[in-house]
């Protein structure tokens, strides 16, 4: 097994609790609690009922006032998450097209290793991403 797919099990195996509620064709949505008790959301909406999504995720509460005592350990569970959430969705929803955006460094950098995933998984394309003045936007078409 390889590496990077071992790291993303076990973290998944940790403590981490998933709770999902979705409608076919309209969202997917899901409460992320990881082992350290803090909570993050995941959401992917098709707003205009036209299959065009759009997938967010965010902290329960303002980064600041959260008590995370292990930051490395809560980013893998954090990011194992929200990729096994995202192959959910798409296995689930098969979206025509779908996008996400990031500002900060480092979420930027987690969701470049998300998007090279997605594609490496070959249903899906690079799309046409919007260019915006902070931050990054990652689009992908069905092939």
């Amino acid at each position: 097994m390889k590496l990077k797919k071992y790291m993303t099990e076990l973290a998944m195996k940790s403590g981490t609790k998933i709770r999902k509620s979705n409608k076919k064709g309209l969202y997917y949505n899901a409460k992320i609690q990881l082992e350290d008790g803090t909570q993050w959301f995941y959401n992917a909406v098709n707003s205009m009922g036209e299959g065009d999504w759009d997938i967010s995720f965010w902290a329960a509460e303002l980064a600041g006032e959260q008590q995370v005592k292990d930051k490395h350990k809560a980013g893998i569970q954090l990011f194992a998450a929200v990729e096994n959430l995202t192959k959910e969705f798409l296995k689930y929803e098969k979206p025509e097209q779908f996008r996400f955006s990031a500002t900060g460094v480092s979420r930027i950098k987690l969701y470049n290793t998300l998007a090279k995933k997605i594609i490496k998984g070959g249903e899906y394309k690079k799309g046409q991403s919007v260019r915006m003045l902070q931050g990054n936007n990652w689009s992908f078409v069905r092939k």
